[in-house]
């Protein structure tokens, strides 16, 4: 069942969304220099059209989003700089073969000794990074899902773009199990240009712009759906909705608040 959020946190009504367009499109002119930069480094290796991705393509934007969760982002790009030389094929490989990689949750935390880790790759891996067994396990779940979503299609994540965000996400969370949030999903999908991730910056800039109306940065679930839901009105009314144009939207978002076009 779609999921509902109450009606005053998210403003998504057509004149307020094209109220909120106006704004946004003569904001984003006076990005700097440097952000305008920024925006374009990524848009020119992402987002990876989940309607035509191959597995392999996919995990490139896959794997790495666990390591973001509840961490700061300097933290997780150097966790994925360490991990970067073991992913390459890992979603064939993680959690399919014991002789090589397999951690099994056998206790309720978080701590190392709530997971049995086997096979000679993920011991390698476990001597040479200093990535949480955890974050390990969140990553093993992401590649099981994959092979089973490639071992149906040559194309294993088109559904990303076909199905409505409020059934996939709870959909994703609920298949990619322990160590996947809602946001961090989100995360994921805005790689492929299906979603906005509603971070800090993203939120400050929609409570400007009139569609966030609270003063909380930080948005349940079914908020998170609605700001989705509100991204996308303002994606189609200033052009094609397409995953590039949707990436692209997300990121002027989240560019207006860091480099403080918006003020905190």
């Amino acid at each position: 069942m779609p999921m509902t959020v109450a009606p005053t946190t998210v403003v998504s009504d057509d004149a307020n969304i094209a109220r909120a367009c106006e704004r946004f499109l003569a904001l984003r002119q006076r990005l700097p220099q440097v952000a305008v930069a920024e925006i374009e480094e990524v848009l020119a290796t992402l987002p990876i059209d989940p309607r035509t991705a191959t597995a392999n393509q996919a995990w490139r934007v896959i794997w790495d989003k666990p390591l973001f969760a509840n961490t700061k982002v300097a933290t997780g790009w150097r966790w994925i700089n360490e991990l970067m030389p073991f992913m390459e094929d890992a979603w064939k490989v993680w959690g399919a073969d014991p002789q090589r990689f397999l951690i099994t949750r056998t206790g309720r935390g978080r701590d190392a000794g709530s997971f049995d880790i086997v096979g000679s790759e993920a011991l390698r891996i476990r001597a040479a990074t200093r990535t949480s067994a955890h974050r390990l396990y969140a990553i093993q779940n992401a590649a099981t899902l994959l092979r089973g979503l490639a071992a149906q299609s040559d194309t294993p994540v088109m559904r990303f773009w076909t199905e409505p965000l409020d059934t996939l996400v709870p959909d994703l969370v609920n298949n990619l199990g322990w160590g996947w949030g809602a946001i961090t999903v989100l995360h994921m999908l805005t790689d492929f240009g299906v979603a906005a991730k509603p971070d800090i910056w993203v939120m400050r800039t929609l409570r400007h712009l009139g569609i966030w109306s609270t003063s909380r940065d930080q948005p349940t679930i079914e908020e998170a759906l609605s700001v989705n839901r509100a991204i996308r009105k303002m994606v189609l009314q200033t052009g094609e909705l397409t995953p590039t144009r949707i990436r692209r939207v997300d990121i002027e978002l989240m560019s207006l608040s860091r480099h403080g076009v918006i003020p905190a």
